[in-house]
């Protein structure tokens, strides 16, 4: 089984995907993204540059390729002899997650508060640099 979840920034994801492998045993495979590295990344993501990531693409060895705010990320061709499976993916890369025939799981904060509230502390933490949500849609919760 394949599991793909989506959702906005900070609802989740990556602590629902931490909870499969601890949990469940699934297989989280390490992305591979065009972005710079981050300060608070441990190793969930091969950091390469956009020629590497092109000529992988046209080699056929990357799938769920998605582009976000300028930068790729994709994951390595998806072995489909290893069972449980779960990575994050985009709206766009649904389709290509059923030919799989994966589960699509969206995630949401449990509730708006939390949501903003987790955006909120990343930022005075200096771990959230916007990605995914504009200012004006969380100052209008302030």
């Amino acid at each position: 089984m394949i599991v793909g979840l989506f959702g906005p920034s900070c609802s989740g994801k990556s602590s629902f995907l931490r909870a499969l492998q601890e949990k469940l045993d699934f297989y989280i495979p390490i992305g591979i993204t065009t972005r710079p590295k981050r300060a608070e990344e441990n190793g969930d993501l091969e950091h390469i540059n956009d020629l590497e990531f092109i000529e992988r693409a046209q080699k056929d060895s990357l799938c769920f390729i998605a582009k976000v705010s300028g930068y790729y990320y994709a994951y390595p061709i998806i072995n489909p002899s290893i069972r449980n499976i779960a990575i994050e993916i985009r709206r766009e890369n649904i389709p290509e997650l059923k030919t799989y025939n994966g589960v699509v799981i969206k995630v949401i904060p449990c509730r708006l508060e939390e949501g903003i509230g987790r955006i909120l502390s990343k930022r005075k933490q200096g771990t959230y640099n916007g990605r995914g949500c504009q200012d004006t849609e969380i100052d209008k919760f302030r």
